[in-house]
C-alpha cells in the first residue's frame, strides 16, 4: 500500500540521519486486514505492526460515569466559552442541577438494551464515537425542552441508543468490506 511505502521511505531517511522512528498505528479493525494484505512485506510488518494491542472502548458503567463527569464538569464547549458540554446544550436544566451523570443508570441501560436489540449479545464494548454520538444526540433532543426541572425520557434514550449502536455496527461493517 502506498502509505506504507511512504513510511518506509521516511523510516529509511531518518535512520540514515541516526534518528529512530517509532510509530503507533491506531485505528479500526481494517488495520488487521492491512496486515494480512502485507503478508510478503515482512519489513513493513516488523517496523510498523510488530505488536497488536486491543484497546477496549467504553466497557462498563464506571467508565461511562467518568465520561459523564467530564462532560458535565470538565469539558469546555465551545472552546474558550466557559460552558461545559452539558451546560451549553441545556443551560436552564444545568442551572437547576441537571447532570448527565445523574442519568447514568438509564443511559447505560439504554445502551446495553440497544446492543441486545441489535443482536450483539451481552458484550458491553462501545466505541467512544458511539458514546459521544449517543450523548450529543440526547443533549440536542432534550435542548428543545430545556427547563430547570428537565427530565430525560426513556423513549428518547432508547431511540438514540439504538441509532448510535446501529451506527457502530455500520462503521464496523464498512471497515470489514
Amino acid at each position: 500500500r502506498e502509505e506504507y511505502g511512504f513510511l518506509m521511505d521516511l523510516y529509511n531517511d531518518l535512520r540514515a540521519d541516526s534518528i529512530r522512528l517509532k510509530t503507533v498505528l491506531v485505528g479500526q479493525p481494517s488495520l488487521q486486514s492491512d496486515q494480512k494484505e502485507l503478508r510478503g512485506c515482512k519489513q513493513i510488518k516488523a517496523r510498523f505492526m510488530p505488536r497488536w494491542l486491543h484497546m477496549r472502548g467504553v466497557y462498563d458503567k464506571d467508565h461511562l460515569d467518568r465520561i459523564l463527569r467530564a462532560i458535565d464538569d470538565e469539558t469546555e464547549f465551545p472552546e474558550n466559552s466557559g460552558c461545559t458540554y452539558t451546560s451549553f446544550f441545556v443551560p436552564n436544566a444545568f442551572e437547576g442541577g441537571f447532570k448527565l451523570r445523574n442519568q447514568l443508570g438509564p443511559l447505560w441501560d439504554a445502551l446495553k438494551n440497544a446492543r441486545r436489540e441489535c443482536n450483539l449479545g451481552e458484550s458491553n464494548d462501545f466505541t467512544m464515537q458511539t458514546i459521544m454520538e449517543f450523548l450529543t444526540d440526547v443533549l440536542r433532543e432534550i435542548a428543545h425542552t430545556d427547563s430547570p426541572d428537565l427530565v430525560t425520557g426513556d423513549a428518547v434514550l432508547r431511540e438514540f441508543a439504538r441509532l448510535a449502536v446501529q451506527g457502530q455496527i455500520d462503521d464496523e461493517l464498512e471497515t470489514v468490506q
